[in-house]
């Protein structure tokens, strides 16, 4: 009789040993590692788009990153590449390395055919389980389509879902700044 054996899991820190040496990024899923597919130019061009504009109107004291930088989700096991971020104020390293934070304020993942149910379903509930986290946004590359997951600023700990495909519609805002469907989609679908 044949028996199947899963594969044996890592420590989250052996994760980051091994990408370290990697060739390709990897995710990171309560033990597992899972290599990440390559974009499409319209998940290139939007995820640029999204990156100026944040840095174009984010709050003073904020800073943007590329999908270059992890998050750790301490509370899942999991941590992943969005494929951009928002911190504001003091970055929380992962146990004071300088490539992990714990504390993005807003993160966005530009969907993909082969990703978009896992960043909708289980990928989003792992972010959302970020404290700082306040705004997730989910950008589709296929279609003029956004889900904006904001969290209710009372201790309820609600999520809010809203859909935005109207190029009129206002999708982030601080203050007097602020980024609609049309902004981030301008050119490109």
């Amino acid at each position: 009789m044949a028996t199947s054996t899963a594969p044996a899991k890592i420590s989250f820190d052996e994760y980051l040993a091994r990408e370290a040496e990697a060739k390709f990024k990897s995710e990171y899923r309560s033990g597992e590692v899972f290599a990440m597919a390559g974009g499409t130019p319209s998940h290139s061009e939007l995820q640029g788009s999204i990156i100026s504009l944040l840095r174009l109107n984010k709050p003073s004291g904020c800073r943007v990153f590329t999908s270059d930088l992890k998050i750790f989700a301490p509370a899942v096991n999991e941590g992943m590449y969005p494929d951009a971020s928002l911190v504001c104020g003091e970055l929380d390293f992962y146990r004071g390395r300088n490539d992990v934070i714990l504390n993005p304020m807003l993160v966005v993942e530009v969907l993909s055919p082969s990703t978009r149910d896992y960043d909708l379903g289980m990928k989003a509930s792992f972010y959302r389980t970020i404290a700082s986290l306040a705004t997730l946004l989910l950008v589709d590359s296929e279609r003029r389509w956004i889900q904006r997951q904001s969290r209710q600023p009372d201790a309820s700990g609600h999520w809010i879902l809203t859909e935005f495909s109207d190029p009129g519609q206002t999708v982030w805002m601080d203050g007097n700044r602020q980024i609609g469907v049309a902004d981030i989609y301008d050119g490109i679908l």
